[in-house]
């Protein structure tokens, strides 16, 4: 049916928009461990 189809689509598109956003959060802090391992080597 259709309510089936758009609940699918629904919950795809706040999974892939919840993966992205993780996706972002794990780059940020990656690159923030980055920065403080070079800060504190340069000491």
């Amino acid at each position: 049916s259709p309510s089936i189809d758009f609940s699918i689509t629904g919950l795809a598109g706040i999974g892939h928009i919840l993966l992205g956003v993780s996706i972002v959060l794990i780059l940020l802090q990656i690159k923030r461990s980055i920065a403080h391992c070079a800060n504190t080597s340069l000491e």
